[in-house]
């Protein structure tokens, strides 16, 4: 293994790799795309549009129901025992309610409720959503979806994978499941067995019950503006594609590694990360996913775009670990890229 080292760390000075990253030019901006304060907003965003939500269907039977079959009349609290108790009196739910500081279902966590109240008032919220936004929705993020498919095609046409990756593409499909999740960032690739399971949708169900495709679930990063959409989905997709292209992105997989982390880390512990690149290790998917989104960012010729519509931020994943000092940071956490490294590896490398 020591061999093998030595010969790529020799094959990546002769390539010149360890000047493969752009100047302070190109990184002095990151630590601001990382701060988290465009996040930080998004969060303040959709907790408002939760309570708004919230506010309105606690006029209505459903979630007056829910939460009176959770309510105790003698001591006027919020139990969550599942008492069914149908002759609460309404102004005195609210009355606790209100004293208790709730304003979304998020909200009921520190009073004690169990995952299945949780579940199922976020499922109220998700319907509400989902009533307000589907028509809007389901066209903005089909069209995301297509269009994103399409650049990642063409980011990766010129490579001998391409025919892997144009094959799972085509396993994605267009459309999505809006109302799943609507409340909360939650995103995933699921089944119409997983998501006919979890939402009672008999038109959905009945039109792709037999497809083989996977849905990208977007909960409510499908309220996002289209340029934060595509980032989004952009990313997940790389993530997804990750299994497909690791085989082939090995070499390169391990360069970026040692051009990296060679500095931070020993060369034991460097040796242990290049002999399991082959791994579903985090790391090896992030650093892999990172590989792909700097082409399709470069090669569709979005870095503008991305930019001034301020959509970059969504590349800092793990951002609470930015500020963390690298060398501290792998000793900790050897499976996941620092936020910086993820950065520059998508934003920097040539």
């Amino acid at each position: 293994m020591k061999y093998a080292l030595f010969l790529m760390l020799f094959t990546y000075l002769i390539l010149g790799v360890q000047n493969s990253y752009a100047d302070d030019s190109c990184v002095e901006d990151l630590e601001y795309l990382c701060s988290g304060e465009r996040e930080s907003w998004r969060i303040k965003e959709l907790r408002k549009l939760n309570e708004n939500a919230f506010e309105e269907l606690l006029k209505e039977t459903e979630m007056e129901d829910l939460i009176c079959k959770n309510f105790d009349r003698v001591s006027g609290d919020l139990v969550y025992k599942f008492l069914w108790n149908r002759s609460c009196w309404d102004w005195k739910y609210r009355k606790s309610i209100s004293r208790m500081g709730i304003k979304s279902c998020g909200d009921f966590i520190k009073h004690g409720a169990s995952i299945n109240f949780l579940l199922n008032c976020y499922s109220l919220i998700d319907k509400y959503l989902f009533n307000q936004f589907s028509y809007s929705l389901s066209f903005k993020t089909k069209k995301v979806i297509e269009k994103v498919k399409f650049r990642m095609s063409l980011a990766i046409s010129s490579e001998a994978y391409s025919f892997l990756v144009e094959r799972s593409l085509r396993n994605i499909a267009d459309s999505t499941h809006i109302e799943l999740n609507l409340s909360r960032y939650e995103a995933q690739f699921m089944s119409t067995k997983d998501i006919c399971e979890r939402v009672d949708d008999q038109r959905f169900c009945d039109q792709y019950g037999k497809s083989e495709k996977v849905f990208l679930s977007l909960g409510a990063h499908a309220l996002y503006d289209d340029h934060d959409l595509e980032m989004f989905v952009a990313m997940k997709i790389a993530e997804y594609l990750a299994d497909t292209v690791k085989l082939y992105e090995r070499f390169n997989l391990q360069t970026n590694y040692i051009s990296l982390l060679s500095e931070v880390v020993s060369e034991w512990r460097l040796e242990q990360l290049l002999a399991r690149s082959m791994s579903n290790d985090v790391i090896n998917k992030e650093t892999l996913s990172a590989m792909i989104m700097q082409k399709y960012i470069k090669v569709n010729n979005l870095e503008k775009y991305f930019r001034r519509n301020k959509s970059l931020d969504m590349i800092c994943t793990n951002g609470e670990q930015l500020n963390k000092n690298r060398n501290d940071y792998y000793y900790d956490y050897f499976v996941r890229l620092h936020p910086k490294d993820r950065m520059e590896l998508i934003l920097c490398k040539d």
